[in-house]
């Protein structure tokens, strides 16, 4: 079964929805805003990601960078942060 991941970043912490491919919320759960935090969740072999989303804002870079840097020895999972400016996404 393939899930899809949300994430809200703030400055403390971070909220992580995870929805299977029927789109039943299957976590939600509240994690630091940082790498190794996030990994914990993300890493979960129960799941594959077929796409993470974080939203748009000036934490979303930051967070999506570290993350992807830390996450390097995972396989790929496309990544998407929705800009809201440009009513386009930031891959």
């Amino acid at each position: 079964m393939d899930h899809f991941a949300g994430l809200d970043v703030s400055v403390k912490e971070t909220s992580v929805w995870i929805v299977d491919d029927m789109g039943k919320i299957v976590r939600e759960v509240k994690v630091a805003s940082e790498p190794g935090a996030l990994l914990l969740v993300m890493k979960n072999p129960a799941y594959h990601f077929k796409r993470i989303g974080l939203e748009a804002g000036p934490l979303a870079d930051l967070t999506f960078s570290q993350t992807c840097r830390v996450c390097a020895s995972m396989s790929p999972i496309p990544a998407i942060v929705p800009s809201a400016r440009r009513g386009s996404y930031l891959r």
